[in-house]
């Protein structure tokens, strides 16, 4: 007689919640291009996700026109509203409350949200503040054992609140950082690469799960210090300057000879529009503090330094070299 199958462990409430926020995401008209791709790795990293997004899948099937109407109106709201205290998986958990699982699931784990340029400023119950730049999604869920952050996409300054016996841990990606009281920011705005950089106090990052290549032992950073872990790469430690990567904060961007094809990149996660650069123009170095929601400045101003061109093609703003400067 064969041995029976090992059984799928039951999804957890806050694996549940954070399916639902994967199903409000993929239902959301403004969601990102990459989404589909972080769905995908995030129901294949465990039997307990894939088992999780399919029973909110279904449950999401069956609500019918009552869930379109739900994600109208949340959408309606979130578009209305610059400070959105929900996100459009707000309107998914309120559809599926009639399911007890998914109840229990939006009471026990937070799901928080940022639009396209906005950023959210929270305090948690224990005192940690958290600041979540633009296109930003996480889950927050505190227990006695622990105080957790799940980063599903975006990036995010911790300020956390000290308690020696009470750890405190972001996952992003397959790496968790855990800290007692420090404040360091998280950015997962790439579904291949997490990067962690530590502003002041003492964080550790370890793999969460099992990887086979490039997997880092875990990592003590100190402060200045950034950890990129890039899918298929081993990890890279640096120490960039921080007031370039904490002037969001401020509603900034600031750029010390980048690449033009980076930099636009960097501006785009602010805009709803998209700034492209021709490849012949791409490492053309820029120089320069920018306000994150002003695209048309950033443009006038490197078409000003370089000799350039902008050209509206289908919502997206083209950069190439003018005529003159070809001639």
């Amino acid at each position: 007689m064969s041995a029976p199958e090992p059984r799928t462990p039951e999804p957890a409430p806050e694996t549940l919640a954070e399916a639902a926020a994967w199903i409000a995401e993929l239902h959301d008209a403004a969601r990102s291009p990459y989404l589909e791709g972080r769905v995908r790795s995030w129901v294949a990293e465990d039997p307990a996700h894939r088992l999780a997004f399919e029973r909110m899948t279904r449950a999401w099937e069956t609500s019918g026109e009552l869930g379109r109407d739900v994600i109208a109106r949340a959408d309606a709201a979130r578009r209305s509203a610059r400070w959105r205290r929900m996100s459009v998986a707000a309107g998914v958990l309120a559809v599926l409350t009639a399911a007890v699982l998914v109840a229990s699931a939006w009471l026990r784990a937070g799901v928080v949200a940022t639009g396209v340029g906005e950023q959210r400023s929270l305090l948690l119950t224990d005192g940690t503040r958290v600041l979540l730049n633009t296109s930003t999604r996480l889950i927050v869920h505190y227990d006695a054992q622990a105080r957790r952050v799940r980063l599903l996409m975006g990036e995010a300054l911790f300020d956390v609140a000290r308690r020696t016996t009470w750890p405190f841990i972001v996952t992003a990606g397959s790496h968790e950082v855990r800290a007692l009281g420090t404040s360091f920011i998280v950015r997962h705005d790439d579904p291949e690469r997490v990067s962690i950089t530590l502003v002041e106090g003492r964080v550790s990052v370890v793999a969460a799960r099992a990887l086979p290549t490039h997997a880092p032992a875990a990592a003590i950073l100190s402060p200045g210090q950034r950890l990129t872990v890039t899918s298929g790469r081993a990890p890279a430690l640096d120490t960039p300057e921080l007031g370039r990567l904490t002037a969001w904060e401020t509603g900034r961007v600031e750029f010390d000879a980048t690449p033009l094809a980076e930099a636009a990149r960097e501006m785009n996660r602010y805009s709803p529009r998209a700034i492209e650069v021709d490849p012949e123009i791409a490492t053309l170095a820029v120089t320069g503090v920018f306000r994150a929601a002003d695209l048309d400045e950033f443009v006038h101003a490197v078409c000003a330094t370089f000799d350039l061109t902008a050209t509206q093609e289908s919502g997206a703003i083209r950069l190439s070299r003018s005529i003159s400067a070809s001639e």
